[in-house]
């Protein structure tokens, strides 16, 4: 009753409430999309005088407010409130979800859509979305090709303004980010950044992998790119030979071969196949066994080659997967359904060589070393 009083005038689709009739009527073209203030220089159209004329501030470059702390020059006032809050350390607007603290509104949005999953701004080319509309900006020059910002020293075009300024560093020789550790300066507030880590340790890019950590992303990038995580080879290997020790307690009782030499038909370039294990079956049935670190490592050859000399073809996975093969002669075991194996084979002569062979499985998944019957966890130390 108190605020009725107070704002008398309520808006009739959201319900909001002003204390003066033209409060109301400003906030009316919220809802109408009413925009009837034009510039005369670019015709862009404000639903508010007040920032029509902050805008044409643009076209004159005038900048009245001053930052009495660092002398930066803003077009309007309100950018110089939010800009003060960097000096301040003020940061009023707070995320109910983890807690963070955010120095502008608009900040905490975007931060929220983290949390929610929003992702409203779609592109009209692909099938992309993104939680901010600048990304969406950005993303749509991809589509267009569209690179409006160019460099007056060596013509080359950019599609961001940002990226037009930290090249434009390269022909001035302007390096104004600094290391208060070392003095050392860089072209790009980034590149500082990365350097800062030299100082304090930090990696915070993880190879999901093998665990490796660097300071760098595009480190982490080349690592994984040129193969030169060791899971993708070291594993891999080990997996291999511990297949050995597998088929020795789940075929004990069967025909089998390790790595059995096979010549390869004409649509094969090699002159031999070498899969891991090879089971004679009843009435002369073949099976092989290929050891994979993944699902993913299967290749278009291998579902050509053997299907022609055996009669089921058994891919062991030591990456654990959901996905499989839809074909009625290939079945594809991850380490987990083979450790639900060797459990059922558990005697009293062979436990105890079941239980190492399941715990080394299990340090090879968690992408560790296994040397000489010792597991390595170090693997990850620079």
């Amino acid at each position: 009753m108190e605020e009725k009083q107070e704002k008398p005038f309520q808006c009739g689709i959201c319900k909001r409430r002003f204390k003066r009739k033209d409060y109301l009527k400003r906030h009316m073209m919220v809802h109408t999309k009413e925009k009837p203030f034009l510039c005369d220089t670019c015709g862009k159209a404000f639903s508010r005088k007040t920032s029509l004329k902050n805008h044409f501030r643009v076209h004159t470059g005038e900048k009245p407010f001053i930052c009495k702390e660092c002398g930066k020059k803003f077009s309007d006032k309100g950018n110089l409130s939010k800009h003060l809050r960097l000096h301040t350390g003020e940061k009023p607007y707070i995320c109910h979800f983890c807690n963070k603290e955010f120095s502008r509104s608009h900040h905490l949005q975007s931060h929220l859509r983290i949390h929610t999953n929003e992702k409203p701004f779609s592109c009209t080319y692909c099938d992309k979305s993104f939680s901010r509309e600048f990304i969406l900006k950005n993303h749509l020059k991809i589509h267009t090709n569209q690179k409006p910002y160019e460099c007056n020293f060596c013509e080359k075009k950019f599609r961001q303004l940002a990226h037009l300024e930290s090249h434009l560093r390269i022909h001035t020789g302007e390096k104004p980010y600094y290391c208060s550790e070392c003095g050392k300066s860089f072209r790009t507030s980034s590149s500082l950044i990365s350097h800062k880590r030299t100082h304090s340790g930090e990696k915070p890019y993880k190879c999901t992998r093998c665990g490796k950590e660097f300071s760098r992303l595009f480190t982490l990038k080349y690592h994984i790119k040129n193969n030169s995580c060791w899971y993708n080879k070291k594993s891999s290997i080990q997996w291999e030979n511990l297949c050995k020790d597998i088929a020795e307690i789940l075929f004990e009782e069967k025909k089998w071969k390790w790595k059995p030499k096979i010549l390869t038909p004409e649509l094969v370039n090699r002159k031999w196949i070498i899969p891991e294990i090879l089971v004679f079956s009843q009435n002369d049935k073949k099976e092989l066994i290929d050891a994979k670190r993944s699902i993913d490592s299967i290749r278009k050859k291998d579902l050509d080659v053997y299907p022609l000399y055996a009669d089921i073809i058994h891919f062991w996975c030591l990456v654990p997967t959901k996905r499989r093969i839809q074909s009625s002669n290939v079945k594809v075991l991850d380490s987990d359904d083979i450790i639900g194996l060797l459990k059922k084979k558990v005697s009293e002569q062979n436990s105890e060589r079941i239980d190492k062979i399941i715990s080394q499985i299990e340090m090879l998944k968690k992408g560790m070393i296994i040397k000489d019957q010792t597991i390595l966890s170090d693997f990850n130390e620079n």
